[in-house]
């Protein structure tokens, strides 16, 4: 995450960060590649399956935490 700008967020953003590293989810799993259900093989950074790696894969796992 660049922080060197802080934002609102900034705190939550950490704590998500630290507990995805801590159970190796998404950007931290231990998979080289993901399977798709198409049975194409993705980035395993690509949490949300658009095709890219970006702020939005981020915010996928965050929002995947804060829901459970």
């Amino acid at each position: 995450m660049y922080t060197d700008f802080p934002f609102e967020y900034i705190d939550l953003f950490r704590q998500y960060g630290k507990r995805a590293r801590l159970t190796k989810k998404g950007l931290w799993s231990e998979q080289d590649v993901i399977p798709n259900p198409g049975g194409e093989i993705s980035n395993p950074a690509d949490v949300n399956g658009d095709g890219k790696v970006n702020i939005l894969d981020l915010v996928t796992v965050a929002n995947a935490f804060a829901n459970n």
